[in-house]
């Protein structure tokens, strides 16, 4: 009996650990590809819905409620990513979404001049 509840419990810490990771191409534009890249990431609780960080602007506050789930990071966007690594033409921007049980770490990956 003792090891059927080591075995379950077991399980649990490795489902609530566990992750899945995508990576798509949110955008292209007509400029050259360079060796500067920028990453803006965003974590959220319990969050179900996709949300659009391609919009580019940034939320109010630095808590905020996003599509059903609990998100900390206001600044998330293509804008800060570009603003971190100095890009000022963006080429590409890649949306990585991190699941894991309980949370999602959303990422965007920008690559310019």
């Amino acid at each position: 009996m003792k090891s059927i509840k080591v075995i379950i419990l077991g399980l649990m810490i490795a489902g609530f650990t566990s992750s899945c990771s995508t990576t798509l191409p949110l955008q292209a534009t007509n400029n050259s590809i360079a060796s500067k890249t920028g990453v803006s990431s965003n974590t959220c609780l319990l969050s179900t819905r996709y949300y659009n960080p391609a919009s580019g602007g940034t939320m109010p506050s630095s808590l905020r409620m996003i599509s059903n789930g609990l998100c900390f990071n206001g600044n998330y966007g293509i804008r800060e990513a570009a603003e971190d690594a100095g890009i000022s033409q963006v080429a590409t921007v890649d949306l990585k979404v991190t699941n894991y049980v309980l949370w999602l770490k959303w990422e965007l990956v920008v690559t310019g001049e």
